[in-house]
C-alpha cells in the first residue's frame, strides 16, 4: 500500500487516480476536509481508502502506520498558510520527521518528498538542472521550506533502508485546485464564467510582470510523475525535476487564454505587451525523469487549459 499525505488535495487525488492505474492500492491520509471524487469513486474500499493522519501529533502518524502495510509514501502535505512563520515552520518540518521516522521504523522501501520548482528561485539563470547549486539565501518560503526538507530527509535515511527521493515539481493547475492561487486555475474558471475584462487577482498592473515565467505543469502530468517515481523498480537519482518541459511567460499564457475565450482586460495586455523582454529560460529540464521512468509531459499549457475546461463542464468546482 501506498500512503500519499496531503491526500485530499487536488495534486493528491490526482496521484491516488494514477497509482491506481498502476494496480497500486492507496491510502489517502486526510487531515482536515474529506472529499472523494468521482474519478475514485468505483474504488472506494476496494483499491482505495482514507484515514485521518495528524503528521504534527507523533502518535497518530504511528497508529496509522501500525493499522496498514505501507511499503511506500508520497509526501505532499504542507503547512496552512496564514499562520506565522514560526507556527509554519514547526508543523512543517516536525511532521516530516514524524513520517522520517515512522518509515524508518515500519520497513517503508521509498518516501517521495514533494519538492519545488522554488528551490531555483535564487538561481540566476534557467533552464534548471538537479545538480544545479542550490542558494539558501532564498527570499521564497516555499523555497525554504523544501530545500530544508531535502536536506533533512536525505541526512535522516542515510544509512537506512528507506529511499528518499525528493521530486521538485512546477507549479501544478487543474481539476479540483480550489485555492486558484496560480494563473491557469484563475483563467479556467474566467473562461467558464464568461467573465468580461478579465485580469489576475491582486496582480500589480505594471510591465514588469512579462518578465515573469512559470514552469506550468498540469495535474495529470504531475501525478503520472509522482507514481512513476513511487513505483519504479530502481531509481538512479535522490533528485528528479518534474515540470512542463517550457517556461511560459504571463504574455504567453494571456494569448493562450484568449484564443480559448477569455475576455482579457486590455489594459493589463497592453502593459504586459510594453514590457521587457521574458526570462523565457526559467524552466526545469527533464532529462533524468525522462531517462529514469519514461516521462514526458502530454500537455502543453493550452491542452492542459483545453483539458480543465472539459472537466468544468461535468464537474462544476
Amino acid at each position: 500500500m501506498i500512503l500519499i499525505t496531503g491526500g485530499m488535495g487536488f495534486i493528491g487525488l490526482s496521484t491516488a487516480e494514477a497509482l491506481v492505474s498502476q494496480g497500486e492500492s492507496v491510502l489517502l491520509g486526510r487531515h482536515r476536509a474529506s472529499r472523494l471524487p468521482a474519478f475514485l469513486a468505483p474504488h472506494y474500499q476496494s483499491a482505495v481508502f482514507d484515514a485521518p493522519l495528524e503528521l504534527g501529533d507523533m502518535a497518530s502518524v504511528q497508529q496509522l502506520f501500525q493499522a496498514h502495510e505501507i511499503h511506500a509514501v508520497v509526501h505532499l502535505a504542507f503547512s496552512a498558510w496564514g499562520v506565522s512563520t514560526a507556527q509554519q515552520w514547526q508543523e512543517t518540518m516536525q511532521g516530516l520527521l514524524h513520517l522520517l521516522e515512522a518509515a524508518r521504523q515500519h520497513g517503508v522501501k521509498r518516501i517521495v518528498f514533494a519538492s519545488s520548482v522554488d528551490v531555483y528561485s535564487e538561481a540566476p539563470q534557467g533552464p534548471f538542472r538537479e545538480e544545479d547549486p542550490l542558494y539558501p539565501a532564498t527570499k521564497s518560503a516555499i523555497g525554504a521550506y523544501k530545500q530544508s526538507g531535502e536536506i533533512l530527509g536525505r541526512f535522516y535515511t542515510a544509512g537506512t533502508p528507506v529511499e528518499f527521493v525528493a521530486v521538485r515539481i512546477g507549479v501544478v493547475y487543474g481539476p479540483l485546485y480550489h485555492s486558484l492561487k496560480n494563473l491557469p486555475g484563475q483563467m479556467a474558471h474566467a473562461i467558464r464564467a464568461k467573465a468580461r475584462q478579465w485580469r489576475p487577482q491582486e496582480t500589480e498592473l505594471t510591465p514588469s510582470r512579462s518578465r515573469i515565467a512559470n514552469d506550468f505543469v498540469y495535474v495529470k502530468d504531475c501525478a503520472r510523475g509522482l507514481a512513476g517515481i513511487a513505483t519504479a523498480p530502481c531509481l538512479n537519482y535522490p533528485v528528479y525535476n518534474l515540470g512542463g518541459g517550457q517556461a511560459v511567460t504571463d504574455v504567453m499564457l494571456a494569448g493562450v487564454a484568449r484564443d480559448l475565450g477569455l475576455d482579457v482586460d486590455p489594459e493589463w495586455m497592453a502593459a504586459l505587451a510594453d514590457g521587457p523582454e521574458a526570462a523565457n529560460e526559467r524552466y526545469m529540464r527533464l532529462d533524468r525523469i525522462a531517462t529514469d521512468i519514461g516521462y514526458r509531459p502530454r500537455f502543453d499549457i493550452k491542452q492542459g487549459l483545453e483539458d480543465y475546461l472539459a472537466w468544468l463542464d461535468h464537474e462544476p468546482e
